[in-house]
């Protein structure tokens, strides 16, 4: 099954650099469908209407007329962060490091197929919409937490809350920082967490009981707001938060009930950021296995490779001296015994140059696996 990738309700736009128009026909036909597509024959061009278009991502060729890609990448991004897929007919370690270096997110090589182009232009505008997403949790966590300085007397208690909730790293931890936030107020809660197609329920003791678990499987289901007595529930997409002991007084009832709302607002995006964190880490975990994957396999068909070399020159020798060794029953002359062991050397000969060749596939094996070898080595590092 495909990934899901998930895109902008708007047309993504992408900014093309390159000099041959057939690459411009090529990602024409590939993103016409689903991008608004921009074609620049110089980087110089591009850069007079960089600040206009604001693009979702850039497709640079490296060997530019005028600026080449490199300083051209360079240039772009100082002036507004975009990914950047470079597109060369050169597909060499030192490019692709070269590439990587100058703040690009991807490589391809020339040709390439349109569905390649398609996919990579795909997952790379997909990546940058989450950044935005992120960007866009954490400033919504820095408005709500200024709003709670309105509150001057209760304001110390939300904003450490806030401070720890951050550095939370799962639900259970961020649910016992929402009680133990409740508890400074003196309010006895029930309270319930969901994400990631589960719930998690905390009664006054820890682990709700089950006349705590009735309360909060009827309370959440009561509307945004609902109060009776000395009772108030606040229900959110992510969470249910149902106090048993509200104060008497109506101010300080009051009070308390919108610096619980602002709680409960904050608690609710930190629940959705801990989803799309965690979601992060598991790709982030399957690319880093695949690395490793990759990296034994290239490994396992370079020892094959090298082993079909050896078992290939000790099968022409053994040929050559089967034949050789057959003269005398053949009844062949002198001569037609020299022309055809003529005939076996040369073609063993040019079979062993083919293999000789064959050391540039070697190369190409050692440069991949010594680039695969530090991302497994970081991956272990990440995980563990």
């Amino acid at each position: 099954m495909e990934p899901t990738l998930v895109l902008p309700m708007a047309r993504p736009l992408v900014m093309a650099v390159d000099d041959d128009a057939v690459i411009h026909q090529l990602l024409e036909f590939a993103l016409a469908e689903q991008f608004d597509l921009h074609c620049f024959l110089s980087a110089e061009e591009a850069l007079m209407q960089f600040d206009v278009l604001l693009p979702d991502l850039l497709v640079l060729d490296i060997g530019l007329p005028g600026m080449d890609g490199y300083t051209a990448c360079a240039e772009f991004l100082a002036q507004y962060s975009v990914p950047v897929i470079f597109l060369s007919g050169h597909d060499t370690l030192e490019e692709r490091l070269r590439a990587f270096d100058a703040g690009a997110c991807d490589f391809m090589v020339k040709p390439v197929a349109p569905e390649l182009v398609l996919r990579k232009c795909l997952i790379a505008v997909s990546h940058l919409q989450k950044e935005r997403l992120l960007q866009n949790k954490n400033a919504e966590l820095q408005a709500s937490a200024l709003a709670f300085l309105c509150d001057v007397a209760q304001s110390r208690a939300l904003l450490d809350f806030v401070a720890r909730a951050l550095k939370c790293l799962s639900l259970p931890e961020l649910g016992q920082c929402i009680l133990e936030t409740t508890a400074g107020y003196s309010l006895n809660c029930l309270l319930r967490l969901r994400g990631n197609g589960a719930s998690l329920s905390f009664g006054m003791q820890g682990n709700a009981s089950q006349l705590e678990m009735s309360v909060l499987d009827n309370l959440e289901c009561s509307g945004r707001i609902f109060g009776f007595r000395d009772r108030l529930a606040i229900n959110d997409d992510k969470l249910s938060l149902v106090v048993t002991n509200l104060p008497v007084d109506p101010v300080q009832r009051g009070r308390v009930q919108d610096n619980l709302m602002l709680l409960v607002e904050a608690a609710s995006q930190i629940v959705e950021t801990l989803i799309v964190r965690a979601e992060s880490a598991r790709r982030a975990e399957a690319i880093q296995s695949a690395q490793c994957e990759a990296h034994s396999a290239i490994s396992s068909l370079r020892e094959r490779y090298r082993n079909q070399q050896i078992d290939t020159r000790i099968l022409l020798q053994e040929l050559i001296s089967a034949i050789e060794g057959a003269y005398f029953s053949l009844g062949l002359t002198d001569a037609q015994e020299f022309q055809v062991s003529t005939i076996l050397r040369d073609r063993s000969e040019k079979i062993l140059t083919l293999f000789e060749q064959g050391i540039e596939f070697d190369h190409t094996f050692s440069a991949v696996l010594a680039s695969l070898a530090p991302a497994e080595r970081e991956a272990a590092a990440f995980l563990f």
